[in-house]
């Protein structure tokens, strides 16, 4: 199970099972899926993207952890990482609208430790 960061309300991708944990009707914080591999968490974003008709660059990814199955941490494609500052921009291409949203997808363990801390891991979403 992982955790999804989110800065503004979504439609969810409905190939997944999603339950709202923190936040309001305006912003969303976090969500609880039924992911469990790397490959599960590309499908989620591609769908997602598709759904909200967004662009998601992965910003850092850990295939497999000590205490985590797998994390990706996703920008938005507006975002000022790795591109011209708007005031250096010459040639007005530059998609850098310094756009902050970010998605942070971890999915944790599914272990005695983690089952006692955390209530999501304990109750299984189906």
């Amino acid at each position: 199970y992982y955790i999804v960061l989110l800065i503004f309300p979504i439609m969810y991708p409905q190939s997944f099972n999603n339950e709202i944990v923190s936040g309001d009707k305006n912003y969303i914080k976090e969500v609880r899926s039924n992911l469990q591999n790397m490959e599960d968490i590309d499908n989620w974003i591609s769908e997602y993207q598709q759904i909200t008709n967004t662009k998601w660059n992965v910003r850092r990814s850990l295939p497999n952890g000590e205490k985590i199955v797998a994390s990706k941490v996703y920008i938005c494609h507006h975002s000022s990482y790795r591109k011209v500052a708007n005031n250096d921009n010459k040639k007005g291409l530059s998609k850098n609208s310094d756009c902050s949203a970010s998605i942070s997808i971890t999915i944790k363990k599914n272990t005695a430790s983690t089952r006692k801390k955390d209530s999501f891991i304990k109750v299984e979403i189906k």
